[in-house]
């Protein structure tokens, strides 16, 4: 498994934020990552991408990520998801 390259987020808003993020890597794929942050609530989530998107030393640390992406391989998705039901076994 290779190295989780979103280290850098969590660790500028957490002092600041109430979540949980957990870093996935696909088996087949060493370089193929999904991070799923789990927010309090929406208004934590809002509050917290509002801190991001104001601080230009976090946008300059993410474009400094992107750059070290493999060129074939670049693709960074956000989607927005609601959690209706957590079930535990």
């Amino acid at each position: 498994m290779s190295e989780n390259p979103y280290g850098s987020r969590p660790q500028i808003t957490a002092k600041r934020s109430d979540f949980h993020t957990m870093y996935l890597n696909s088996k087949d794929d060493d370089t193929k990552w999904i991070e799923i942050t789990r927010y309090k609530d929406e208004d934590e989530y809002n509050k917290s991408m509002n801190i991001i998107n104001e601080q230009k030393d976090i946008q300059d640390l993410f474009e400094a990520f992107q750059s070290l992406l493999l060129t074939d391989k670049r693709e960074i998705s956000e989607e927005d998801f609601i959690e209706k039901k957590e079930k535990r076994f």
